[in-house]
């Protein structure tokens, strides 16, 4: 096969030698550089096949090398597999709560070898498949993990229950998300009640499920307290109307804990709680709407073109920017007539006016330019000038105010922040009765 290889450079070889061979029947004198050129190309057929010989010598030594390593490899991983059976087999010795950080710790790193393990698995059938040796089954791993996890959930959740239930006791009331504390209530009683089951077999490990689950019974009636005082509208006219209904003072100072809110007895007024909750929740959502509103008006602004040569500006405004604004201005009617808007009944209404005024601006704008843009070829005709003084005279202050708006404009051309205007509203009406006039 080596030899084959050779065959295309010799014919190009031997094409070149009979070349230099002519030319030699002539006395040709070769340079140095061509008579280098010529032995070098002479020897290297030759050096082809050594390097081919060495390389293939070479390949055999690697895959000797490789299928030794995969031997050992393999030796290796079957006693590791031997120790994760053991690991998984020792869990059911474990059935200490107050050991429940360490376990869950155990239980973590046995989860990662048994993941390293599966890619591993994976690897060394590619490998067996390379080398044609038969290939290992490794079934018994998938079961593995399969027996494991059980222990697994049962006890990172008790791990992550003995946390939560010390952080929700403990931190001030402040730092609690109730969303967070119902979803994991949620989650960990479905585990407990699961585990409770599939350990009926294994009582010690049944227990500790038992246990834990009574645990989150117990706080279960506990969410929706925390979900009242914790409501994200909860402001200090809440805290306040709160201590009155109670009738001792509840304030969220930094030193209030859920511990403190159960000694207070508060759980024997979760309705009054969820009540004045209720209305926070419902006034905050007017007051994120209205935020939410505001914000979505802040990246809006009119697009500003140069116009011919006129050196000033006309407006292009967009449908989105007039189908903002009737939602908008719907939406903000809607919520004048919530019973929830006493708090922010001076926010509404000045936002309300905003919204009308942009719209106002903009009818007025849209008909101005469209006049200017009918009525600026004609005036700016000097014949038309000389022959209509009066009109031209009103056209000229019309266009003074128009090129001064157009200037601003240019200069700010966030919507909200200019057409809420009353003096650019004037302005534009002003416009708008000379150009009727000149019509």
């Amino acid at each position: 096969e080596m030899r084959e290889g050779r065959g295309p450079i010799l014919m190009h070889t031997d094409k070149a030698m009979a070349d230099y061979d002519l030319i030699e029947e002539f006395y040709y004198n070769l340079s140095q550089d061509d008579f280098n050129a010529k032995w070098t190309a002479i020897g290297w057929p030759h050096k082809i096949v050594l390097q081919m010989e060495q390389t293939a010598n070479q390949l055999e030594e690697d895959e000797e090398r490789f299928h030794k390593l995969q031997m050992t490899d393999a030796a290796n991983f079957n006693d590791k597999l031997d120790s994760l059976s053991m690991m998984v087999a020792g869990m059911a010795a474990h059935t200490d709560i107050n050991k429940a950080h360490e376990i869950a710790n155990e239980v973590r790193r046995i989860q990662k070898q048994l993941k390293e393990a599966q890619s591993l698995a994976v690897t060394y059938n590619n490998r067996e498949r390379l080398f044609g040796l038969p290939v290992t089954d490794y079934t018994k791993l998938g079961k593995l993990a399969k027996d494991f996890e059980p222990f697994r959930n049962l006890w990172i959740t008790v791990s992550d229950w003995i946390r939560w239930h010390d952080s929700w006791m403990n931190d001030p009331l402040t730092s609690i998300d109730a969303e967070a504390v119902e979803k994991n209530v949620m989650d960990s009683y479905k585990t407990m009640h699961k585990s409770v089951k599939i350990f009926g077999e294994i009582p010690g490990v049944s227990e500790v499920a038992t246990e834990i689950k009574l645990l989150i019974e117990e706080f279960r009636p506990y969410i929706p307290l925390i979900q009242g005082l914790r409501n994200p509208g909860m402001r200090s006219r809440h805290w306040d109307s709160l201590s009155e209904d109670l009738g001792f003072p509840l304030k969220p100072k930094s030193n209030l804990t859920f511990s403190k809110c159960l000694e207070m007895k508060l759980q024997d007024h979760i309705a009054v709680i969820a009540k004045v909750a209720e209305v926070a929740g419902k006034e905050y959502s007017i007051e994120h709407a209205l935020d939410k509103m505001e914000g979505e008006w802040e990246p809006v602004n009119f697009e500003i073109l140069s116009y011919k040569e006129t050196g000033t500006f006309i407006l292009r405004a967009s449908e989105d920017i007039s189908q903002l604004l009737d939602d908008h201005i719907v939406m903000t009617q809607s919520m004048s007539f919530s019973p929830f808007k006493k708090p922010f009944e001076e926010r509404i209404s000045t936002w309300e006016s905003k919204l009308r005024t942009t719209q106002d601006v903009l009818d007025e704008w849209l008909l101005c330019q469209r006049q200017w843009l009918y009525l600026e070829p004609i005036f700016s005709s000097d014949d038309i000038n000389r022959q209509l003084p009066t009109e031209s005279k009103r056209y000229q202050t019309m266009e003074r105010l128009w090129r001064k708006i157009m200037k601003n404009a240019k200069e700010n051309p966030n919507v909200i922040s200019l057409c809420p205007d009353n003096r650019l509203l004037d302005n534009l009406r002003e416009c708008n009765t000379l150009l009727e006039q000149v019509q």
